[in-house]
């Protein structure tokens, strides 16, 4: 196994405010995430884009965004997600905790490269709550992991 950096304190922000944050991380389907999410969305049930475009692009381009819109399933499970994170943010300012509220949000696909990474693109895209931030993370995206599971891959 190899090491993950903290991604939760070095990603981009996407809106700013007070303590409330939605954490969005695209990952893969091999190293779980810690601290565990609220949500977990596992799109490996929505097929792969095709080969060619997945050799070249990742899910932050807009090839393989448009090319998954299109498909039902990826739609269905977006709405979904929308309205069930929507209720883990009610659930968690009704708990007011004291430092940080917090809804952590988990997608997963095989590599992390390409379903999970449009999902969680389009999830960030989305319109929240004003006083909540938004922090997109694309964890097997950062160069340190691309690193790690490359060597890991030529160990086998």
């Amino acid at each position: 196994m190899f090491a993950i950096p903290d991604l939760v304190n070095q990603d981009r922000s996407l809106r700013m405010s007070s303590h409330k944050k939605l954490y969005i991380i695209s990952h893969d389907r091999h190293t779980e995430l810690s601290p565990p999410p609220d949500l977990l969305y596992d799109l490996r049930c929505v097929p792969n884009p095709p080969k060619a475009t997945r050799e070249t692009h990742t899910g932050q381009s807009p090839q393989i965004r448009d090319g998954l819109m299109h498909d039902p399933k990826f739609r269905e499970l977006l709405e979904e997600a929308k309205a069930e994170i929507h209720g883990a943010m009610q659930a968690a300012e009704e708990m007011e905790e004291e430092d940080e509220t917090a809804v952590r949000v988990g997608c997963l696909c095989g590599s992390g490269h390409h379903r999970s990474v449009a999902f969680s693109e389009h999830l960030a895209q989305m319109e929240w709550p004003e006083d909540w931030e938004v922090e997109l993370q694309h964890r097997d995206l950062v160069p340190e992991v691309k690193r790690e599971k490359k060597r890991e891959r030529e160990r086998r």
